[in-house]
């Protein structure tokens, strides 16, 4: 460890801070207890990031910054649990300090700590991004006073009040900087917009919301739709919020769903209000990718749930349609049987992550998936769903010329404890069979077995010539899920 050390040491500088910037919590403590001239550095990514650390800790960081105040100046993010020491931490890091997270509805503090905070504020402040709860009770207004974050672009708000709407919220708001507003549960998303919200936002460009568990029926219709899911379809006060924000060119995402009921039921809404589908699905499209960018992220995620062939034909063409600035795309999508291969033409080029699910029961021309390989000339990855009965492991569902089956593996304990099982194949290593359980962990099965049925040695060859078709392709994984029922058409 010593030699380490010393060699560690005799690196530059810059050398040294790039290392200690990307090392663990558990390395830095290691690291600044066990050198004293790795200390300091140490501590100076140590205290980066004081967030999340709980009512528990909080006693021992505060006493720890009010004991060594320099340590302050080396804050970035910080999660305050006390009104008072925010005061005091504020005199010493304004100048440093990025990010903010105020969970102070969850403690016994003064129905007026946000308050007196905001009267503390003083410019120029470095806050590019606040994270506040807002309390069910009676409060003087945090909103109206967030303009004195004069840096401020990303604002997250975790909603308590059943108050709050989205138009409370709109009322609200005054900060000129911002451009993304994050909101969790708000109980109306209806909104009328007024031109003063454009002079009190100018920039926003990025409207999150989440689901809440209590809408109005208002928001969302009563009919149960079987392609979405369960999921009541919105409704068209929801859609007329939808196409409000789309007017003021503000991206809308729906947060902790994974495809949206907007970009599924695009093509139907707007058959039956006699209006172009294609830009809507191009703002929710174009919202997804501005989200992820505005992460850092180099790929976006496009879901598009169970629909019918017509409609996914729509919502492919418009994507396929939009220019992008990222440089990848990933896409998953449900087939339905009667696909063609002429649904290749529809991908966008920049697709690299392809997930196909299929129908429950029923055979996929298996020439639509080769064709989908060929026209995709940056695809590195294809995921492919299919279903197999829990008991007798018979095939439900199939998507290429040769068939496949389990029955060597009835008897196998692990298969029997597992939810599916998942055939992998790389460009540059030998096949596996592999179990997975309810978590998606893996278990190798054994794969001299599985090729005893010859089904799945031609299955096996037939998947492996698809590296042929797909020039960028690096994977392919087959996943057989289980189910405990037959299905009929």
């Amino acid at each position: 460890m010593s030699y380490i050390i010393r060699s560690f040491l005799e690196l530059p500088f810059v050398v040294q801070d790039g290392i200690l910037e990307h090392l663990g919590h558990v390395d830095l403590v290691s690291m600044s207890v066990t050198c004293r001239d790795l200390h300091r550095p140490a501590l100076k990514y140590l205290y980066r990031e004081v967030t999340n650390y709980g009512c528990s800790h909080q006693e021992l960081v505060e006493s720890n910054l009010r004991r060594d105040p320099s340590l302050t100046q080396y804050i970035r993010s910080f999660t305050s649990y006390d009104p008072s020491f925010l005061k005091w931490l504020w005199i010493r890091a304004s100048s440093s300090l990025k990010s903010l997270i105020l969970p102070w509805n969850y403690i016994d503090i003064k129905a007026d700590a946000y308050s007196d905070f905001m009267q503390s504020i003083y410019r120029p402040n470095s806050v590019e991004r606040l994270g506040c709860s807002i309390s069910s009770r009676p409060q003087p207004s945090l909103l109206t006073r967030l303009d004195a974050f004069d840096s401020l672009w990303c604002l997250s708000i975790k909603n308590g009040n059943p108050h709050y709407t989205l138009q409370a919220i709109f009322e609200q708001l005054c900060v000129p900087s911002l451009v993304i507003l994050d909101v969790d549960n708000v109980p109306d998303w209806r909104i009328r917009w007024r031109d003063s919200f454009k002079e009190r936002l100018p920039n926003l460009r990025l409207l999150v919301l989440k689901r809440y568990d209590n809408e109005d029926d208002v928001m969302w219709d009563n009919v149960q739709d079987e392609g979405m899911e369960g999921r009541r379809p919105p409704s068209d006060v929801m859609w007329q919020s939808f196409r409000t924000l789309h007017q003021q060119s503000i991206h809308f995402e729906i947060n902790g769903w994974d495809n949206s009921p907007f970009l599924d039921l695009a093509p139907s809404y707007a058959a039956s209000h006699q209006s172009d589908p294609v830009q809507l699905i191009h703002w929710h499209v174009i919202s997804r990718e501005y989200r992820e960018y505005t992460k850092g992220n180099n790929a976006f995620p496009i879901t598009v749930g169970v629909i019918p062939l017509k409609d996914l034909t729509i919502i492919l063409r418009a994507i396929n349609s939009v220019g992008f600035n990222l440089s990848g795309m990933q896409l998953s999508l449900h087939f339905p049987l009667d696909t063609t291969p002429s649904i290749s033409n529809l991908f966008p080029l920049e697709l690299t992550d392809l997930t196909i699910h299929l129908p429950s029961v029923g055979n996929l021309d298996p020439s639509v998936l080769p064709a989908c390989l060929r026209s995709l000339p940056r695809l590195k990855s294809l995921h492919v769903f299919l279903r197999i009965m829990r008991y007798g492991y018979t095939p439900l569902c199939a998507c290429t010329h040769a068939t496949y089956s389990f029955r060597s593996l009835r008897n196998s304990r692990p298969v029997r404890l597992a939810t599916g099982v998942k055939f992998t194949i790389d460009r540059f290593n030998d096949p596996v069979w592999d179990t997975v359980d309810f978590t998606g962990k893996p278990e190798r099965l054994d794969a001299e077995g599985l090729e005893l049925d010859t089904e799945n040695a031609d299955f096996k060859m037939e998947v492996m010539k698809w590296f042929d078709l797909g020039t960028s392709l690096e994977l392919v994984e087959m996943t057989f899920n289980y189910t405990w029922q037959s299905h009929s058409h």
